[in-house]
């Protein structure tokens, strides 16, 4: 049985469309069927430093064979974030030619070390939420009874009014 493995990606630095597709590309390459691809949206930074440019943020689904780790897609991920220029972090949220977050690998629940799954802040982020209900607006994560489509607009009537 294959698992879908949600990931968000994110850039501010650089020519961050490009930087976007060339990681999709790369993951694309870890998947055994076609990905599946949210649009990209233009996001202000949330928690960044000062003066931090706007961000491009999307998220695709990929599928692996149940024998790829979380582990090993941490390696994956972590090795196309340096191949596409990430460097080593000096600030929290600093801006960042592209970012690669595992957000979800199928039922997987993983609450120590690193990856954490589900990505434990997923659901407080429009920007993840978003790209990812254009993808899998159904999806109910294995710690939660809500959908995706459900979490956002409660993310969003929560916000408006704050």
């Amino acid at each position: 049985m294959m698992v879908a493995v949600g990931i968000a990606l994110g850039s501010n630095l650089g020519d961050s469309q490009d930087l976007i597709e060339q990681a999709t590309q790369l993951l694309s390459n870890l998947s055994v069927s076609p990905i599946k691809k949210a649009l990209i949206y233009r996001t202000s930074p949330v928690n960044c430093p000062p003066n931090s440019p706007d961000f491009l943020n999307t998220a695709i689904e990929i599928t692996c064979l149940p024998s790829y780790s979380a582990q090993d897609l941490l390696k994956a991920t972590q090795a196309i974030e340096l191949e596409l220029g990430r460097g080593v972090k000096q600030i929290m949220n600093e801006p960042r030619p592209i970012d690669i977050d595992i957000l979800y690998m199928g039922n997987l629940i993983t609450s120590h070390g690193d990856p954490i799954i589900p990505h434990p802040r997923m659901l407080e982020r429009t920007f993840v939420l978003e790209p990812l209900n254009d993808i899998v607006p159904e999806l109910v994560l294995p710690h939660t009874s809500l959908s995706i489509a459900q979490h956002l607009n409660q993310l969003k009537s929560n916000s408006s009014h704050v």
